[in-house]
């Protein structure tokens, strides 16, 4: 199951509702990143994935259109599960890594509520 969350409402119906994050280059490349690394965390850039087919260009551009720019994802996982949490700026905000380092404790209180909102959701289907 697959929990996913954008403060982009247009974007949430497009990338997460109608499935564009299953053919999106970010998406794969932080879910191959990930399991290949075998850790139990990783941060992983955006900018490290480049869209090779005409699909991920579309896809790019309309984030792009949306005015989201290129952020990181926050991976962890254990014995049951996979969590990926992205923080992506506004498209112009040249700014983000240094304002997201400097805001952790906002950063990390987010990562904690996704994983509370997961873990329910979770709970909800096993029973």
């Amino acid at each position: 199951m697959r929990v996913g969350f954008s403060s982009n409402p247009d974007w949430q119906n497009e990338y997460i509702g109608n499935s564009l994050i299953d053919d999106c280059h970010i998406w794969q490349t932080v879910v191959t990143q990930f399991i290949q690394s075998k850790k139990e965390h990783l941060i992983l850039p955006w900018e490290v994935s480049s869209p090779s087919t005409s699909l991920h260009k579309d896809i790019m551009l309309y984030r792009q259109e949306k005015h989201i720019g290129n952020g990181i994802s926050i991976c962890s996982q254990d014995e049951s599960s996979r969590e990926y949490f992205a923080l992506c700026p506004m498209i112009n905000d040249k700014n983000f890594l240094k304002h997201a380092i400097a805001n952790m404790f906002t950063v990390k209180y987010n990562l904690m509520k996704f994983r509370k909102i997961r873990i329910n959701a979770f709970d909800k289907i096993a029973r």
